[in-house]
């Protein structure tokens, strides 16, 4: 079975690889991204882990849950800010829809969702950040 934090490394490889992030602009928990960005970038966080018995015996299926904290930096224009929020959500999900084992790390991914909260905004380097919450549900064999 994958560690959390190789499913964490082929989310930041996989995300990086798009022309939207970038190489280093997207992190495993680590925030000060935002300081450096100068467009949009990505952090990575684990959020669950449940292991369930398959049958009778040892045999168990894991499955994971992955955050992706995709910021999208205010552009000071509203139309503009929100046009690149729905772009950033959509390229994050149809890289991650590209390999359904996240480049071999998992059995098969479950379920890739992206939210944003409209209240939910985030102040980094003197800059406002809205961030696109993508929640990538994983299962191990």
């Amino acid at each position: 079975m994958a560690s959390s934090s190789a499913i964490a490394d082929a989310l930041i490889t996989m995300l990086s690889a798009t022309s939207a992030f970038g190489a280093n602009m997207v992190t495993k928990n680590d925030y000060s991204v935002l300081e450096k960005a100068a467009g949009s970038c990505a952090t990575i966080t684990w959020t669950g882990l449940n292991s369930l018995p398959i049958a009778f015996g040892n045999d168990r299926e894991r499955s994971i849950t992955m955050r992706v904290d995709v910021f999208v930096r205010d552009v000071s224009n509203p139309i503009d800010t929100l046009n690149n929020v729905y772009t950033a959500g959509d390229v994050a999900v149809t890289c991650l829809e590209a390999d359904d084992t996240l480049l071999g790390t998992v059995s098969m991914v479950d379920a890739i969702r992206a939210t944003r909260n409209p209240d939910r905004f985030v102040q980094a380097g003197g800059v406002t950040w809205l961030p696109v919450e993508v929640l990538v549900e994983v299962t191990e064999l």
